[in-house]
């Protein structure tokens, strides 16, 4: 089980062009989150295409007064 906390998450590897295009964001950094069937260890961040392309099964997010409700959404249709 990998499990962290704030770490970015790259769900998909994308071009410079194609961040720039986005509408989204591509990636995200959760309060915590667990990936069951990943190897323990240390990451500058969750790179999907390099992980078997296994997503988190869980992701937390912890709400606090400074979230805005469309950063939360964002997140929400995210994970």
């Amino acid at each position: 089980v990998f499990i962290a906390a704030d770490l970015l998450w790259y769900p998909v590897k994308l071009t410079k062009q194609q961040i720039l295009e986005q509408e989204e964001p591509q990636k995200q950094a959760p309060d915590v989150m667990v990936a069951l069937g990943r190897p323990k260890g240390d990451r500058g961040s969750y790179r999907q295409w390099e992980e078997e392309n296994i997503a988190p099964q869980v992701a937390f997010e912890i709400l606090s007064p400074g979230n805005k409700k469309k950063d939360m959404e964002t997140k929400f249709n995210f994970y």
